[in-house]
């Protein structure tokens, strides 16, 4: 399978209070799932957590951070 047919789009509500980046968090979290995403912000949010990132490298290559 590639990549793509692995992946899939959730719909997500986001709690009282809470920003998109820490409902990204707590749905991975949550779920076990691993994110992707460019936003160093928010790809260093997720590791402090522990949680697995997909980051797009040179515009060719996708490197798992964990």
């Amino acid at each position: 399978k590639t990549l793509a047919k692995q992946c899939k789009i959730i719909n997500v509500t986001l709690l009282p209070g809470e920003s998109v980046d820490d409902s990204l968090v707590r749905v991975a979290r949550e779920n076990d799932y691993i994110v992707a995403t460019s936003d160093i912000r928010l790809r260093r949010k997720l590791r402090s957590e522990g949680i697995s990132s997909l980051a797009l490298r040179q515009r060719r290559y996708i490197e798992l951070l964990r």
